[in-house]
């Protein structure tokens, strides 16, 4: 079997593929470089009126920048989104040369792109915490319905001892549930990024000649995105590190299931078929079939 293939097949297959596809990609650099835009015009640095038209030039040229290559010769995002970012910034500078200089100095491509990161990412959080809904209500339906099914219960010692279904699968629902909330969390605190070069808000208090209004600008930024505002975070991975923890216990959640799925499948352990207890409510031996 070809298992490169498949990876391929089921990723394309999965949402995921829309959501971190290089059209998503533009339309996140898109939605950065016009929240910069407005954040700066919000603290009037650019007319409102000049920031709307570059927006909307912005969106004009979607199209022509979806249709970019993203995926790089060695596989790397690193040039094709610079070279995005510059042809951004092109745009901005066509339609107001002054207000272009002021976008192109305020946020340097490393904010850009780590502030696009954080929107990809919380649009595939997003997608995987409205499945993981579905998900949830699906087991609470079982756990209801398999509550009262006898079943055996085999601890980590090779004991065993009786059990139901429900219980199992109830189980099942609380790793979800703890990774779900855990996913949520993540969600609500994924960071913009909009600290400069050396993560000081050098080159955005250049602009502004005040560390206030830098300041502002950052979290008008910030919410222009729907992200949560916060200190500059060049040399500090922590929300990086924090999608990829919730993405593992995730992974031990449902890995937890489809171990128990096997084992309940496996006839040399015999874990699925009629259990017979006796009087005091332990199972009879031998009567598991």
């Amino acid at each position: 079997m070809d298992f490169a293939a498949l990876k391929d097949e089921l990723w394309q297959a999965s949402p995921a593929a829309d959501v971190l596809s290089s059209a998503a990609i533009a339309d996140a650099l898109i939605a950065v470089e016009s929240a910069l835009t407005l954040a700066l015009a919000d603290v009037d640095l650019i007319e409102f009126e000049t920031a709307i038209a570059i927006c909307e030039k912005y969106s004009a040229a979607a199209d022509q920048l979806k249709s970019l290559d993203l995926t790089g010769g060695d596989g790397s995002l690193n040039g094709p989104v610079d070279n995005l970012i510059a042809a951004l910034q092109q745009i901005a500078t066509e339609a107001s040369p002054e207000s272009g200089a002021i976008i192109s100095a305020a946020a340097g491509q490393q904010d850009i792109a780590d502030s696009t990161l954080m929107v990809l990412a919380k649009s595939a959080l997003i997608e995987t915490h409205q499945q993981l809904i579905g998900v949830v209500l699906s087991i609470m339906q079982f756990v209801h319905a398999y509550r009262k099914s006898p079943a055996i219960q085999r601890n980590t010692d090779g004991t065993t001892a009786p059990s139901t279904f429900g219980l199992k699968l109830a189980s099942w629902l609380d790793g979800i549930v703890q990774a779900t909330a855990q996913l949520t969390a993540v969600i609500d605190s994924l960071p913009s990024q909009l600290g400069g070069k050396a993560g000081n808000l050098a080159e955005l208090t250049e602009v502004t000649k005040n560390s206030g209004e830098a300041v502002q600008v950052a979290n008008a930024f910030a919410d222009r995105l729907e992200l949560a505002p916060c200190a500059p975070w060049h040399a500090n991975r922590a929300p990086v590190l924090a999608i990829t923890a919730v993405s593992a216990a995730l992974a031990s959640a449902f890995a937890t299931i489809a171990h128990d799925v096997i084992a309940l499948a496996d006839p040399s352990i015999a874990e699925l078929g009629e259990v017979v207890l006796d009087s005091d409510g332990n199972v009879v031996e031998g009567a598991e079939d």
